[in-house]
């Protein structure tokens, strides 16, 4: 004979079998179900701590995310001196382009 465990949450499920058809099959039967609580206890210990953690820096995080969302709401302003930028017509841009303005013939080392 077999045993199934299902572990199961809201979306996800999983199937364990067990078979206990000889000694052989309890003994890894037995091995696998303590593997598998020891593994669930260690999680539980990490998430534990995880969740303290998380606890403690979280007037922190919150702190940081106020901060963020006022940095985004309020308007920007340049300090010190404004930069002014060169904006080409695109009659401009092409004759530059096409006369190679800035730019030197290559030449080739052969």
């Amino acid at each position: 004979p077999r045993i199934i465990l299902e572990i199961a949450d809201c979306s996800q499920r999983i199937n364990l079998e067990f078979e206990v058809d000889s000694e052989l099959d309890v003994e890894n039967s037995l091995n696998k179900i303590d593997v598998l609580a020891a593994a669930l206890a260690e999680f539980r210990d990490g998430l534990v701590e995880e969740a303290r953690l998380y606890r403690a820096r979280e007037p922190e995080v919150g702190t940081l995310n106020r901060s963020e969302l006022k940095r985004k709401r309020s308007p920007r302003r340049l300090r010190g001196t404004r930069r002014s930028r060169v904006v080409k017509r695109p009659a401009e841009r092409a004759s530059s382009r096409d006369s190679g303005a800035g730019f030197e013939p290559a030449t080739s080392g052969l």
